[in-house]
């Protein structure tokens, strides 16, 4: 028989609890919703086969940001480390949405390392939290997962044997690395700026890991929270730590520079690298710097990149691209020349960048961001496979003018811009439009 204090704790919203239960696993009871949002709610729950207290995570139906897949959390049940909330069970419910289930991990929040009055104890408790938290997301990207969300309220501190333990928490928005997504991730003030254009990568970890520690120290958070601290970002970089509260070393100035840095390719190359400078940091140069993860970490990111020498170009597509959020973009096409390797395709996500963290700061527009060729733009706005003809030429002018009909028709809503694939028919495209007046609220960028 259910616990009735466990229902009872759901308040008003019984009936919303016992629908959500029909779809759960019958092993487990949910209890007090414990958060809520776009990407779903969290409950406090109990694991009737064991018995032990649990966090149950069902995510939305439809969330846009995530369209999650069982395959991108699969890699969660291989995760096995004290920093880590243990990752129990994972599925889907039976109207179909997926639910995740954790250990519910028990203590204070992350502001109670500021709170500590006396400063030796502080900085001792301050240290080892970080240590376990970089620690943590080393064991995670060795594994090639990313958090996505790390955040002093994804932060706990658990009692272990009289001492606090650093435990990561939520893995909602966690998964394998990805450069873009449909929707900004993460929570304002911590998230990365490239995490406001849905990335998904270990720099995206590095930078909430260092907006964290900034919090756990001084109390407060780097940039402040909310649509301010994007603004704060735009502005320039972070204020020193030890401006806000001395009591650290310089090094930890530095540090939480280079993580705090709004240009990815600034941060550290990796959380063992950041690890590795942690224990010097607390314990003194003399320390061992090598760190044994069980599994090599991967050699370079992959997903990186590096652009050099494209100060003017950058600035022209910045401009195109704040001119298209106002529904007044001067052309319809843009192409990005260079060769493979040039850096074409991070000069186009630098400047989404810097347009997606001016919608997030109120300072510009929202507009829409498209990535992929052009077979799968033609199947995202419904026009099905080419038939044949006796005049092919008309069939693909045909073709061309009822894509380009497609996409003004979704730019009526907001802007699009339209980052298409380097091919032949991403280029015919391309041209085609080019070939008519823009109407200012599409633009389509092509590497050439």
């Amino acid at each position: 028989m259910p616990d009735a204090n466990l229902v009872d704790g759901y308040g008003d919203d019984a009936a919303a609890l016992a629908g959500i239960s029909a779809v759960l696993p019958a092993r487990y009871q949910l209890g007090e919703r414990l958060g809520a949002g776009a990407a779903g709610e969290t409950f406090a729950a109990v694991d009737q086969s064991t018995g032990e207290a649990c966090v149950v995570k069902i995510f939305a139906p439809d969330d846009g940001a995530r369209r999650l897949a069982l395959s991108e959390l699969r890699g969660l049940e291989t995760l096995a480390h004290p920093n880590l909330a243990r990752l129990r069970d994972l599925g889907r419910c039976e109207d179909g949405r997926l639910f995740l289930v954790t250990d519910r991990i028990v203590g204070p929040g992350l502001d109670s390392v500021a709170a500590i009055a006396d400063p030796v104890r502080r900085r001792a408790v301050f240290e080892g939290v970080a240590l376990e938290l970089a620690s943590a997301l080393a064991h995670l990207h060795a594994r090639g997962i990313v958090h996505g969300d790390v955040c002093p309220a994804n932060l706990r501190l658990s009692s272990v044997d009289g001492s606090l333990r650093a435990v990561l928490i939520d893995f909602g928005l966690a998964g394998p690395p990805a450069a873009t997504g449909s929707g900004a991730r993460g929570t304002l003030g911590y998230a990365a700026p490239e995490a406001l254009t849905g990335a998904r990568t270990p720099a995206v970890d590095l930078f909430g890991l260092g907006a964290t520690l900034f919090e756990a120290w001084s109390g407060t958070s780097p940039f402040g929270r909310g649509l301010p601290a994007v603004q704060q970002m735009l502005e320039g970089r972070s204020p020193a730590l030890s401006s806000i509260r001395p009591g650290l070393d310089g090094g930890w100035d530095r540090l939480l520079d280079r993580l705090l840095a709004t240009d990815a390719a600034e941060r550290p190359g990796s959380a063992r690298e950041v690890l590795r400078e942690i224990r010097r940091l607390s314990a003194g140069a003399a320390t061992p710097t090598e760190v044994d993860l069980a599994i090599p970490y991967p050699e370079g990111d992959p997903l990186a990149g590096i652009v050099v020498g494209r100060r003017t170009e950058r600035a022209a597509l910045r401009t195109v691209l704040d001119k298209l959020s106002d529904g007044m973009a001067p052309v319809s096409t843009l192409a990005l020349v260079g060769g493979a390797g040039s850096g074409r395709r991070t000069l186009f996500e630098a400047g989404a960048r810097e347009v997606a963290m001016g919608a997030a700061a109120g300072t510009t527009a929202a507009i829409e961001i498209w990535r992929g060729d052009l077979e799968a733009l033609e199947r995202s706005v419904g026009l099905g496979a080419l038939s044949s003809g006796d005049d092919a030429q008309r069939a693909i002018e045909v073709r061309m003018a009822a894509l380009a009909e497609a996409i003004e028709g979704r730019a009526r809503e907001r802007p699009l811009c339209l980052f298409l694939e380097e091919g032949p028919g991403s280029h015919l495209f391309a041209a085609f439009l080019a070939g008519a007046p823009p109407t200012g609220r599409v633009l389509v960028v092509v590497p050439s």
